[in-house]
């Protein structure tokens, strides 16, 4: 089983709490905005791991509620996102761990603060680094993980202001938080096809050009139904046999219709090739072609809960919490019925199928 690294991001503030304030900005919506894009970051550019936000809008959660929240989830790391205020004067970034300098929170810092530091610094040379520091807050003491906070520039002074302004800065500082947490966590880096070769699609290595038959056996046909698994599709009574029956024509067909092919059930050249070109940008690791019912729990839900966190759909309530209740029922339903497919908030293939695409 893979066992998936989980990173939880706490925007400060938030509600009726603004934070800092100066220049017209409230650290609320600073801090909102690095702390998505820095989850964002990670889903596009590294796998293995889960990502939860203490917030996602603004509305306010109690320092408490911040760590039972990533206390109960069972989070590896906490990272919660601060900009500082004094007087007017002061600048610069820093970060905090807890007093009592836990190895773990120890490291973690010691590769986060030069890195997001380093990338300041293409912005603004002149930014201090005001230095990895011990604090007893909050949200480092009462966490059952390797903590640490970050405080980027000061929203009252002008020069650092300037810069919490700016949309490339920004999205360069939320980068930096998500590169150098996964550089600790030796995450994997996705392979986006961004190696200067282009993307290799999908070839199939066996097929020999012919019409595949009821009855026909071999290398050809278990790669065909490795493929549709691939992209989603379900054998859920005999699997991956090698074997051409009724339940591989039957996912052949749903393929062809939705690929917007001739339907018939035979995969001939013009299946072959719909399914070679066909674009699966996300495949779910944990789920094993099963209709998730209510009650289920374990990584399979938690991997579901987590796509359609991914692609805007809230769970207010009890977040990615790994089971399957009323909460995630009803976004599934939502989904459905924004998808154009069945809506009965229960996720089997078509489902599944439709949170690939």
């Amino acid at each position: 089983m893979i066992l998936l690294q989980r990173i939880y991001i706490d925007p400060g503030h938030g509600g009726s709490d603004t934070g800092a304030t100066g220049n017209g900005l409230n650290e609320k919506d600073i801090v909102l905005d690095i702390g998505y894009q820095m989850s964002v970051y990670l889903r596009e550019n590294y796998e293995g791991m889960y990502r939860r936000m203490s917030r996602t809008d603004d509305t306010f959660v109690s320092l408490q509620g911040r760590t039972d929240d990533a206390n109960s989830w069972g989070a590896d790391v906490f990272i919660s996102i601060h900009v500082n205020a004094f007087n007017g004067s002061a600048r610069g970034f820093e970060t905090y761990i807890h007093t009592s300098n836990p190895t773990g929170a120890a490291n973690m810092q010691s590769v986060m603060h030069p890195q997001i530091l380093d990338e300041m610094h293409a912005f603004d040379s002149s930014i201090p680094d005001r230095g990895a520091q011990t604090a007893n807050f909050h949200v480092l003491r009462e966490t059952q993980m390797s903590a640490i906070l970050t405080e980027n520039l000061f929203i009252d002074q002008t020069d650092d202001a300037a810069l919490l302004q700016d949309p490339d800065f920004i999205a360069t500082v939320a980068a930096a938080h998500a590169e150098s947490v996964a550089e600790y966590l030796n995450l994997t880096p996705i392979d986006n096809g961004d190696d200067g070769d282009g993307e290799e699609g999908f070839t199939f290595q066996h097929w020999d050009g012919s019409i595949i038959r009821h009855g026909d056996q071999g290398d050809h046909v278990e790669e065909l139904q490795q493929r549709l698994v691939d992209l989603g599709y379900s054998l859920p009574q005999f699997g991956i046999d090698a074997i051409f029956g009724a339940e591989t024509a039957e996912a052949v067909r749903t393929f062809q219709r939705e690929a917007g092919i001739g339907v018939d059930g035979i995969p001939g050249p013009e299946t072959h090739e719909a399914l070679e070109n066909h674009s699966n940008t996300f495949a779910f690791q944990h789920w094993d072609g099963s209709i998730i019912r209510h009650g289920d729990q374990g990584g399979q839900v938690e991997e579901l809960q987590q796509r359609l966190v991914d692609i805007g759909y809230n769970l207010p309530q009890f977040g990615v919490d790994g089971i399957f209740g009323t909460e995630t029922a009803g976004t599934v339903r939502n989904f459905q019925q924004e998808a154009g497919i069945g809506v009965d908030g229960i996720p089997g293939p078509e489902t599944y199928r439709a949170l690939q695409r």
